[in-house]
């Protein structure tokens, strides 16, 4: 590499560029996946929000009309009233999985939603819940989301209602040999944002569900992910990655190689 001013060459440095391979894959293993991908109003199976795989259903209430105002739209669930209400047959902490005794103490947990909270009626609706909320929840509100421990947030973060936004809530086990140990992590669009200690202990409950809607705010839900193990925030941020439809432009924006694999001054400009 040579500067130069006033067409005058007044020093040189030697530039050695290596081609890097950067792999970006999903974390499979998930015991719950739905994505609202593809799906349209206008299909025979409108009413149908299943992940066959684990054999996880999910309910509409007769207030959602699969129409302009409630249902599928543009590669996402939107749900808007009191009375749209979509119930996700899956239980977030249960005290068994598989036939196998399950805590969050000895096993862990993570949960990814993909939303947007659209119009916003009161900041304090609670546009999507995961569990019971008389117990051991998560809820997600127009400007903010949080994990409770009965009525106490134990770790929450805020965002703008009107952006799209992709938290995972990650509940590290119990460990004496892991730094993590018992730590509740919140990546927010893959990055690592909140941390906290558990509370007096993590909770159970066999009946609790993930409940999106029954409010006069609106929410878009892209996708949602559930692992009965603790993802690491790399895994989060691969998940996102991974998940990010625009992730064609985002390669793009970082392409700055001629046909060689040289740096170009094109390829610089601009970016």
């Amino acid at each position: 590499m040579v500067a130069r001013i006033d067409n005058v060459d007044i020093s040189a440095y030697p530039l050695i560029v290596k081609e890097s391979n950067i792999s970006i894959s999903e974390t499979t293993n998930y015991s719950l996946k739905l994505s609202a991908y593809g799906k349209t109003n206008d299909s025979d199976l409108k009413n149908q929000w299943i992940d066959a795989e684990n054999d996880v259903y999910t309910l509409f209430s007769p207030g959602v009309k699969f129409d302009n105002t409630t249902g599928w739209n543009n590669n996402s669930l939107v749900l808007k009233g009191t009375e749209a209400v979509a119930t996700i047959q899956y239980c977030p902490f249960p005290t068994e999985y598989n036939g196998q005794n399950y805590t969050l103490q000895l096993n862990g947990a993570a949960f990814e939603i993909d939303f947007k909270p659209e119009y916003v009626s009161n900041e304090n609706d609670v546009l999507l819940s995961i569990g019971d909320v008389t117990k051991h929840h998560i809820e997600i509100r127009p400007t903010r989301a949080a994990y409770y421990e009965g009525g106490s947030p134990i770790v929450q973060t805020n965002y703008k209602s009107g952006e799209r936004i992709k938290l995972a809530f990650i509940f590290n086990k119990v460990s004496e040999i892991s730094s993590d140990s018992g730590l509740i992590y919140i990546v927010n669009n893959g990055i690592l944002e909140r941390v906290a200690a558990k509370g007096s202990s993590y909770g159970a409950d066999d009946n609790g569900k993930i409940t999106i809607g029954g409010t006069n705010s609106s929410i878009r839900v892209y996708m949602i992910r559930a692992y009965r193990f603790d993802i690491t925030p790399k895994q989060a941020l691969d998940n996102f990655m991974f998940d990010n439809v625009d992730d064609i432009n985002l390669i793009s924006r970082n392409d700055i190689y001629g046909q060689s694999s040289e740096i170009t001054y094109t390829g610089l400009l601009g970016k």
